[in-house]
């Protein structure tokens, strides 16, 4: 169970439903999964070959902390060994800040 916003876990959501394109669903998915304190954001992509069986492959992109003392959010991303560092180029804030951030990704770890 989740102790976050449930407003703000639907913004991450939506915004996660935004970044696939419909005709593309079938290809490639973007979740957002709250547990505790933070939302982990994961892509999934389906086998490209088939003797690697039926699941789909899982990349972490983004790790969203809420603080809910201060009310604001911290970006974090994963290196290849799957531990979480915090993105130091994004300030805590607002999640529409830490968001926009994710979005443009100013040094390619999330989406490069």
């Amino acid at each position: 169970m989740s102790d976050l916003p449930r407003d703000e876990v639907e913004r991450i959501r939506d915004y996660c439903d935004q970044r696939v394109p419909g005709e593309l669903a079938d290809q490639v998915r973007v979740e957002a999964r709250p547990k505790g304190q933070a939302v982990t954001i994961v892509e999934s992509r389906p086998p490209w070959r088939g003797e690697r069986g039926p699941a789909w492959r899982e990349v972490r992109i983004a790790q969203l902390r809420f603080d809910p003392a201060l009310d604001e959010w911290t970006l974090y991303w994963s290196d290849r060994d799957e531990r979480w560092h915090r993105f130091e180029e994004a300030y805590p804030g607002p999640l529409e800040e830490v968001l926009a951030v994710l979005e443009s990704d100013p040094t390619g770890v999330f989406w490069g």
